[in-house]
């Protein structure tokens, strides 16, 4: 049985580093090698390892049990029937299923972590190779935009500067980067420890720095709101932080270009026209939605109707409504919507009643950051959508599980020393 723990263990690990490092669609020699395939492997051993172990099924039992008496583990039991019942009515049945597949898998990963993989040791682990891992996506970014501007000459705002490092999209590398920021800012605040400290200082350094290079104004009115809410939920000391922040991403012309550009109509028309085509769709299919991932397959029907919403801003099919509510409720309905809400209250709800339990200094600071993060990259959704970016969200649905695990543990020890005595 410890082979099958050390070989989960492990590839977790592996769906850490290789998800945001290796290109989505990376083969050798013709067979896939990407984060998907460490994800199904894990998955696999996981099944295996509840057909073997008569403890894995017990854990299995309990887990199963409360996950469907727990609001978030319902809703997204929920999110998941609507995934796949659209798939009955889907123009194009095939994206309806990828779409649906790829979220069950991030769940299925949710529930190996809670109930199976929940030792302190490995869930510590989780976040330290995670943070390896950002500190090489962030180095490779900033290295990039040096190189770019060595090869232009200019430092004024163009598409030729802007990063995406390992990303392979500049506004997804600014994203990933401030879900890690805010957490590495709250370790350097809580470390004693001054070796930590710089590291989580370079660490919040080289994420900043991230976002500035990937000029995604998105994430950078992600870090204004994230310090707004440091500031209210924390410490007024962070008005200091966010000066300096501040100052060194207005420093870089471009940067204050793009930050102009966040008020800018002319700049908003194409999400605007997007928007208006994604009300167009939820009006004619209110109740059940276009079917998962099939705002993509209706658009160009769309457009045609009404021609005054061809964006020619995008030279490409646009892929969803650049607003994670309306992608719900346009492709999966009431029900979707419904479930996706109960899932993000559930979410903030559990993890502001973690954050009050919580005694290990490290995981307190690094999901005091996390909330922060989250509320900041759930801000940013509503005028882009990075649910179907999987290099962006796996790690979203990741951190959710650790925390979940975290308070599940701790619930299961209390409830073992009420029965001792």
């Amino acid at each position: 049985m410890k082979a099958f723990d050390k070989l989960l263990e492990y590839l977790i690990y592996a769906y850490i580093i290789i998800l945001p490092l290796f290109p989505s669609k990376y083969s050798i020699s013709g067979i896939p090698f990407n984060g998907d395939v460490i994800l199904a492997a894990a998955i696999l051993v996981y099944l295996l390892k509840l057909m073997i172990y008569r403890s894995s099924r017990e854990r299995f039992a309990m887990g199963f049990k409360d996950f469907f008496t727990h609001s978030l583990g319902i809703s997204m039991a929920l999110l998941i029937f609507a995934m796949f019942f659209s798939i009955l009515y889907s123009m194009d049945r095939s994206m309806a299923i990828r779409e649906s597949a790829r979220f069950t898998t991030y769940i299925v990963l949710f529930f190996i972590i809670k109930y199976e993989m929940n030792q302190e040791r490995v869930l510590r682990n989780i976040i330290l190779v995670y943070f390896m891992v950002c500190a090489y996506i962030f180095w490779d970014g900033i290295n990039e935009y040096a190189r770019a501007v060595m090869r232009t000459g200019s430092f004024s705002y163009s598409w030729e500067l802007r990063a995406a490092s390992t990303m392979e999209n500049y506004n997804n590398f600014g994203a990933f980067a401030l879900i890690a920021f805010f957490p590495a800012v709250m370790l350097f605040a809580g470390e004693k420890k001054w070796s930590y400290r710089i590291i989580y200082g370079a660490l919040a350094l080289m994420a900043l720095g991230s976002i500035i290079v990937s000029f995604s104004r998105n994430a950078l009115l992600g870090v204004i709101i994230g310090f707004v809410l440091l500031i209210i939920l924390y410490s007024r000391k962070f008005i200091i932080a966010f000066i300096i922040a501040g100052a060194i991403a207005l420093m870089m012309p471009a940067t204050r270009t793009r930050l102009l550009q966040i008020a800018d109509m002319s700049q908003n028309e194409s999400r605007l026209k997007v928007w208006k085509t994604a009300y167009y769709m939820i009006k004619d299919h209110f109740l059940l939605g276009v079917g998962n991932g099939n705002f993509y397959t209706q658009y160009p029907g769309y457009i045609e109707k009404h021609p005054e919403l061809v964006n020619t801003y995008d030279w490409e099919q646009v892929f969803h409504p650049h607003n994670i509510l309306l992608k719900i409720q346009s492709e999966l309905g009431v029900l979707g919507t419904a479930a996706f809400l109960g899932i993000i209250v559930s979410h903030f709800r559990d993890l502001f009643r973690y954050l009050k339990s919580e005694e290990n200094q490290h995981f307190l600071q690094f999901f005091k950051g996390f909330l922060v993060s989250s509320i900041a990259f759930m801000m940013m959704n509503l005028i882009d959508n990075y649910f179907s970016a999987p290099k962006v969200i796996a790690y979203f649905w990741l951190f959710i599980a650790v925390y979940q695990s975290r308070a599940c543990s701790r619930k299961g020890s209390e409830a073992e020393q009420q029965n001792a005595n």
